[in-house]
């Protein structure tokens, strides 16, 4: 999908109110919260294929986190010992990064009490604990009736100490040492897709971000576990008559889409579901209030089972914009595309 496309189809869906914009919240309620008589359950007689499909959309979520984490394990375990030992340095390093990005991204830690942690946490690692390390060589070698200098003591637990592969990723110039040092590490380890910065008003300094689809389309076919998901979510042509007692679980199911001949189709098609949502980043008040309030547009992919789309994890940014440009740089296109449509 071109951008042009992309940008034409979500300013239609906004502008014309034919999609209003969604937020995503989290609660932490159930349907057995409710008081009797609200809620009315049915059973359903595929009750096993229900609970595989919630089983497998579970682990689907799971491999969005984690697919990762597979490749590394399919790696390690197809290696021989001697290459085992090898290359878990390299996997212990990007299992740390990995933890470290968790922290940045997800749970919102700032860089730089990031860079405080691993500075306490080389200290431990390193002048803290040669001490206890040249102790346990000490007995080791007594154990087994070796007598050696203590400084060759000394030695041998420096060497064990500044070989550990977070100690090397941590100390001065290592790759996960600074915030600068991790983003680089990220990019370049890590299934990483940098947005596009496309120029409004170089004068003016108005900007859009744009993340390309076919290339988060292609780190996510990366992934054995959602690429066989996909097939096997595949039923071919739909039949457009629907039984009245069907039940709807997913947009496929809807009139809609059956009646889309590209998109009900025997040979499998790329669906992708477009949501938008209008939200500022600080809480700003008076005159300065809509100033900073930003459009973006989100993308998940429909290929996957019914109850896949729960999880954050399985939603992408498509395109990040201001609002005030939207309406500046292209409610007349939208206007023209609109009008031909």
């Amino acid at each position: 999908m071109s951008l042009a496309c992309l940008l034409a189809v979500v300013f239609k869906l906004v502008f014309t109110e034919h999609l209003s914009p969604i937020r995503v919240v989290d609660t932490p309620h159930t349907l057995t919260d409710f008081a009797p008589g609200i809620v009315k359950t049915t059973t359903l007689a595929s009750s096993s294929s229900s609970s595989s499909s919630s089983s497998s959309s579970s682990s689907l979520h799971d491999s969005f986190d984690h697919c990762q984490d597979e490749e590394e394990d399919i790696y390690v375990t197809s290696l021989d010992h001697k290459s085992q030992d090898n290359a878990l340095p390299r996997i212990v390093e990007q299992q740390l990064a990995a933890a470290l990005l968790k922290l940045e991204y997800l749970l919102h830690v700032q860089g730089t009490a990031i860079d405080e942690i691993l500075q306490e946490l080389y200290y431990l690692l390193s002048s803290a604990s040669v001490p206890l390390s040249r102790g346990l060589v000490s007995e080791i070698l007594e154990h087994h009736n070796v007598q050696v200098d203590d400084s060759v003591v000394t030695e041998i637990a420096t060497a064990v100490c500044s070989s550990n592969p977070v100690h090397k990723a941590i100390e001065k110039g290592g790759p996960l040492s600074t915030s600068y040092q991790r983003k680089q590490f990220y990019k370049n380890k890590f299934n990483v897709v940098e947005p596009i910065t496309y120029i409004l008003d170089r004068k003016n300094n108005h900007t859009f971000q744009y993340v390309p689809l076919l290339k988060s389309l292609n780190k996510i076919f990366n992934c054995k576990v959602i690429l066989e998901k996909i097939i096997e979510s595949h039923c071919g042509q739909q039949d457009i008559e629907i039984d009245p007692s069907f039940e709807f679980r997913s947009p496929e199911n809807g009139l809609h889409f059956k009646e889309n001949s590209f998109l009900n189709a025997e040979e499998l098609r790329i669906s992708l579901r477009l949501y938008v949502d209008d939200f500022e980043t600080c809480n700003p008040l008076g005159t300065s209030r809509k100033k900073h309030k930003l459009f973006g547009v989100y993308w998940v992919l429909g290929n996957l089972p019914p109850g896949s789309h729960s999880s954050l994890s399985s939603i992408f940014l498509a395109l990040l914009c201001k609002i005030v440009d939207v309406k500046t740089w292209f409610s007349q296109s939208i206007r023209t595309f609109s009008a031909r449509s």
